[in-house]
C-alpha cells in the first residue's frame, strides 16, 4: 500500500489536489481537510491519497494542483501485508484555528494507524507518545507537514506538538488493516467411511494438509491447531505443525501427536 500525505497552506479555500500519480498510475482520494471552508487566507489543506498493490519499481510521485498554493509539501511512504482488498478502516479528520493537532481514531490491536498533518508556516513538530514519526518538513515559508504510525487499538489519539500552537492546522488520520485470512477451517467427513475405523488408545496421530499461500511466507510461531471428534466428543489436539514448501506458494503443514 502507498499513502501520499499532502500538506499545503493554500490562502483559498477551493485549492486542492486534482490528481497524484506513482510510476504512471492514477491514486484515489481517501480524505481531504481544511481548516476552514470559505474566504481565502490563513487557509491549511491536508489530503491522503492511496495506491493499493503499488509497482515495486522505482517512480516518481507526481502531485496536481487546481491551482498555485502559497505553500505545500508531499511525503510518500509504502506499507506491506496490508489487505488488498479493504486495505483502510474509517476516516478521522480534525482541523482548528489554533492549539495542537490531534484527532481520535477508531481502530483495533491488529492494524496500524497512519495520520498526516498541516500547520501554518514552517517550524518543528514531535510526534505524540507511541507514535513513529515517518516524515516531517516544512517549505521555506508558509507550511509544516508531517505523519506518523501508531500501533492500534479501540480508540487512538494521534496528537503532535508543535513550535507554534495559535496557528491554523489540518488532520487526517486513518488505520490500515492487516491482509487476513481465514482464521478457523473445519472439515467434516460428509460420506460415512466403508469400515469402521479403530484407533488405539495412546497410538500415534499424523494429520497432513496442504494450502495455497497467495501472499507472505508462512513463519514461527505457527498458531494453527487441528482437533479431531468423534461425534461431539474431541478425542485428539493437535497444535505447532511443522511446514514444508513444495514450491508455487504451495505448502504441507504435518501434526503429530502420541
Amino acid at each position: 500500500l502507498l499513502l501520499v500525505g499532502i500538506a499545503a497552506y493554500t490562502g483559498s479555500s477551493t485549492r486542492q489536489v486534482t490528481s497524484v500519480k506513482y510510476a504512471g498510475q492514477n491514486l484515489s482520494l481517501v480524505a481531504r481537510r481544511r481548516n476552514g471552508t470559505t474566504g481565502t487566507g490563513n487557509i491549511t489543506l491536508t489530503e491522503l491519497w492511496q495506491l493499493v498493490n503499488p509497482p515495486t519499481d522505482s517512480g516518481t510521485v507526481a502531485v496536481t494542483l487546481n491551482g498555485s498554493s502559497l505553500g505545500w509539501v508531499v511525503g510518500a511512504t509504502t506499507f506491506t501485508g496490508v489487505n488488498q482488498t479493504t486495505p483502510l478502516g474509517t476516516v478521522a479528520v480534525a482541523s482548528s484555528s489554533t492549539g495542537a493537532p490531534t484527532v481520535n481514531v477508531t481502530s483495533a490491536s491488529n492494524e496500524l494507524v497512519f495520520d498526516v498533518m498541516a500547520r501554518e508556516w514552517p517550524g518543528t513538530a514531535t510526534a505524540g507518545t507511541s507514535q513513529t514519526e515517518l516524515w516531517e518538513q516544512s517549505d521555506a515559508d508558509d507550511i509544516l507537514g508531517a505523519a506518523s504510525t501508531k500501533a492500534g487499538a479501540a480508540n487512538v489519539t494521534m496528537s503532535w506538538s508543535t513550535n507554534r500552537n495559535t496557528y491554523p492546522w489540518s488532520q487526517i488520520a486513518v488505520p490500515i488493516k492487516p491482509a487476513g485470512g481465514a482464521t478457523a477451517t473445519t472439515f467434516t467427513q460428509a460420506v460415512g467411511m466403508a469400515t469402521d475405523l479403530s484407533m488405539p488408545a495412546g497410538g500415534m496421530i499424523t494429520v497432513t494438509t496442504y494450502i495455497s499461500v497467495t501472499s507472505g511466507t508462512p513463519v514461527a510461531p505457527r498458531a494453527i491447531t487441528t482437533t479431531l471428534q468423534y461425534g461431539p466428543t474431541a478425542f485428539a489436539i493437535l497444535t505447532n505443525p511443522s511446514v514444508t514448501s513444495l514450491g508455487g506458494g504451495v505448502y504441507t503443514l504435518v501434526w503429530t501427536v502420541g
